[in-house]
Formats: C-alpha cells, structure tokens, sequence
C-alpha cells in the first residue's frame, strides 16, 4: 500500500468516524485526531516490519474497532455505574438497600459474619466483601458524578486484546505493544481523582468536590463525602487492591454503619427523582443494560 492511499484510508475513516459521531451527538475531537494518527501509524507498521497473519487480522480489527467506537451517552453511563454500584455493594454482605425506606441499611455484624464465612469463604470472605464494597463505592460515586453533569471520562487508547496466534502475539507485545494493535476505550479516572484534582486534565478540582458545588451541597454534606471517600481511597481500597493483610478488616465494620451508609444514602439522595429513580433502575437493569 502507498502512503497516499495510506492517507486516503485514514481519511476516509476520519470521516466514517464523524459521521457516526455526529448521529449520535458524541463528537469528541481528541478521539478523531488520535484515531487517525493510530490508522496511520498501523498503516506505517504494516509497511515497514514483517506481516504475518495476525498482524493483517489486528490491523482490520482495529480499524473496524475505532469505526464503532464512541463514548456513551453521560446519562446512559452514569446510570449503568449506579446501578451496578448497587449490586456491588450489596453483593458485599456489609449494607442492604431498602426499596421502601429508599435508603442503604447497614446488615447485623453477626449476619455478615455468617454471610461471608458461609456464601463467600470461610477464610478469605471479608477481603472478596470489602473488595466489592470499595469498588461499589467508586461507581456510585463516579455514575453520580456523570448524572449530576460531573464529567470525568475520557477517550485513551490501550492494547488490543489478541485474537490469534497467541505465542506470536507475546514477544511482539513484549518489545512494543502498540505494534501488535492498540483501540480505544472510555477511561473513567481512579478512586484518587474523585477526591483530588488530577494533574493529568484542566479539571478545576476533583470530581467529587465538583458534585458538591453541582448539587450546592452545605459544608456538613461536602465534607461526609470527601473524608468517606479519602479514607476510603488512602486506608481501605489502596490496601486490598495490592495485598492481603490478615487481619484488618474487623476493625473497621463500625464505619460501615457510622460513615458509608451516611455517604451513599447522601449521594443517592442527589438523583433526579432520588430512591424512587435508583428503585426503576435496579428493576429495569437487566432490560436496559440489554440495549447498551
């Protein structure tokens, strides 16, 4: 292939990519500069290392990929965050949401206790339950950011997943993973950015102190918020999600009940409609993640 048809074919996408973009009121112009910029440097790969066949295979899929792709609607993905933020947490044992009171209720020590020797495991059942806990905790905070008008994704590209030839695929992925195909997907921040700014992006604050002015949350409000989701962040998450630690999480079930519960039950409070709103998603889930 020439480098003017390379151009032509990078434009060409260009223009496929606009046009879906444009129907569907997502345009992003980051996106559409890198993902010329990626069809051209696959184009400029294909012509200057050696192409086997899953090289061909990866360049197709990945142009087909950047066709497709585009962010979701704001609203669509904060409430799939919501709601699945839901039966994470409750999937965690630690707090039950109530329907009729609208609110997060925090479950017995000794139920949960049962609950995470006997449905999880007998030995490892707390870290598996605070491990869904703080990851419940993250997407409600981040699916209450995009309701609320909060944005925080962005377009980023990361490696392709391999699809054939696997032991090809290694070494190539090894050396430089963009050679065996990179495709674009939502980035939705860390827990660390929701409390503070991101030195990465132009936002003002982090995402959660944007929420507070958003919903003009009172100081009392502001600060239940931002220290659940640093303690959060800095003495729980950061602890399971790199070790386990023997040991630990016994001793700090009471702020399940004395700050978290408080926290998520403020956050949801903040919906368009309130519980009544996150009761019609938890019963519409399955349908509406079905037409995603």
């Amino acid at each position: 292939m020439s480098g003017r048809r390379g151009e032509k074919t990078a434009g060409l996408n260009q223009s496929v990519m606009k046009e879906r973009y444009s129907c569907q009121q997502s345009v992003s112009a980051p996106l559409l500069q890198s993902g010329t910029t990626f069809l051209t440097g696959c184009h400029v790969l294909r012509s200057t290392i050696p192409t086997p066949i899953f090289l061909e295979q990866t360049f197709r899929s990945a142009r087909l990929l950047w066709q497709d792709y585009s962010m979701l609607d704001r609203i669509v993905d904060g409430r799939l965050q919501v709601s699945a933020a839901l039966s994470l947490i409750e999937g965690s044992g630690l707090l039950e949401w109530t329907p009729e009171l609208g609110l997060f209720i925090p479950v017995d020590r000794d139920a949960f206790e049962f609950y995470c020797r006997k449905s999880i495991d007998p030995v490892f059942g707390r870290l598996t339950s605070w491990i869904s806990f703080s990851v419940g905790a993250e997407f409600l905070a981040k699916g209450m950011c995009l309701v609320c008008g909060v944005e925080i994704r962005e377009d980023r590209e990361v490696p392709q997943y391999p699809t054939t030839q696997i032991e090809d695929w290694i070494p190539i992925f090894l050396v430089d993973s963009k050679r065996a195909g990179m495709m674009p997907a939502t980035n939705f921040g860390t827990l660390g950015s929701l409390v503070h700014r991101d030195k990465k992006t132009q936002a003002p604050a982090g995402a959660l102190v944007q929420l507070c002015q958003t919903v003009n949350a009172d100081q009392r409000d502001r600060e239940l918020i931002l220290a659940s989701y640093e303690l959060l962040s800095r003495s729980i998450r950061n602890r399971d999600a790199h070790a386990y630690v023997p040991n630990t999480r016994d001793s700090h079930y009471h702020l399940v009940p004395e700050l978290f519960a408080s926290c998520f039950n403020k956050l949801v409070s903040w919906l368009p409609g309130g519980a009544t709103t996150l009761n019609s998603w938890r019963a519409e889930a399955k349908a509406f993640v079905s037409t995603v």
